[in-house]
């Protein structure tokens, strides 16, 4: 069998028993019987026991067995998989899904993102050594630039890939489709032992970072059914609920209001709106005044 094949057999092994929570072998067993990796047979005891120590030691999942409860299988640590393993399996069971569903593929659409394989790939061996990157790029405006940076994180955000880099005693994102070349270099560097990617990223909407950004409790109101899509999809990890009414509810965010999360209130012009700081209801304010100004130009 090939490598592959094994692998996707992996995925669907822990897939299955997320998605049952808490799962008997012989239910295990019976849905491999039914999926094109069984071909309509039983899922082999001593297959299921190889499978679950690989999983075990490719993506840190341990797969458990209460004995106590009916010897069903689940995941005992689903809750402190960091976000790249959740990611990683989750993308895979949802291929493994869209191949099992050829039939219906014409009617299963994806958001493009952009492929980044080559510079993914020597990016991420760059990471793993503490190399530095030699990289040409040119940013949107600007004209071509050499870099030679550390990479300290990757980060997929939108369907863009940035690589956050330290150069000149500063920290910098570079957007993947904007490298014009890379390379790994053979020269080192040391990681800070207190940096933390997800930390760095917490108190900011997205991937524009600001220090000069101050740090602001925000409150904004939705409106009509724009309160559920809120509820349902947070903007923010700091997102708090903390008022409602029969047509509005308010919301409470902690972030650095930097210019990309004014653009996504923005969209939403008549369904959200900023209570509090005043001004940042005076920002939104200019860019209404600005587009207003501008149609009125056009016609």
């Amino acid at each position: 069998m090939r490598s592959s094949e094994i692998f996707d057999e992996y995925v669907w092994l822990v897939d299955t028993i997320r998605r049952a929570g808490r799962i008997t072998f012989g239910d295990i067993s019976r849905s491999w019987e039914y999926s094109r990796l069984g071909n309509g047979s039983p899922l082999p005891r001593s297959t299921f026991n190889r499978h679950r120590s690989a999983v075990q030691e490719i993506f840190g999942i341990n797969i458990e067995c209460d004995r106590s409860n009916g010897n069903v299988y689940y995941i005992s640590n689903e809750h402190n998989l960091d976000s790249m393993r959740n990611w990683m399996v989750s993308s895979l069971a949802v291929n493994n899904m869209i191949i099992e569903s050829r039939s219906i593929h014409d009617r299963i659409l994806f958001e493009p993102i952009p492929f980044a394989g080559n510079t993914l790939r020597t990016v991420i061996e760059a990471m793993r050594e503490n190399a530095l990157i030699e990289l040409t790029y040119r940013g949107y405006g600007q004209p071509e630039r050499n870099y030679l940076i550390e990479p300290y994180c990757i980060r997929l955000f939108n369907q863009r890939w940035y690589i956050l880099g330290h150069f000149d005693d500063k920290l910098r994102l570079f957007s993947f489709d904007r490298i014009l070349a890379i390379s790994k270099s053979n020269r080192f560097f040391t990681l800070p032992d207190d940096f933390d990617c997800d930390a760095y990223f917490n108190e900011y909407f997205g991937m524009m970072t600001d220090s000069r950004v101050k740090l602001e409790r925000i409150v904004i109101r939705a409106h009509g059914q724009e309160r559920y899509y809120l509820r349902d999809l947070p903007l923010h990890n700091t997102q708090k609920e903390i008022n409602s009414t029969d047509s509005t509810t308010d919301f409470e965010l902690y972030l650095r209001p930097t210019a990309d999360f004014l653009a996504v209130i923005f969209s939403r012009v008549g369904r959200i709106e900023i209570v509090s700081p005043i001004h940042l209801k005076e920002d939104l304010l200019g860019w209404c005044q600005v587009m207003i100004s501008r149609l009125c130009d056009e016609s």
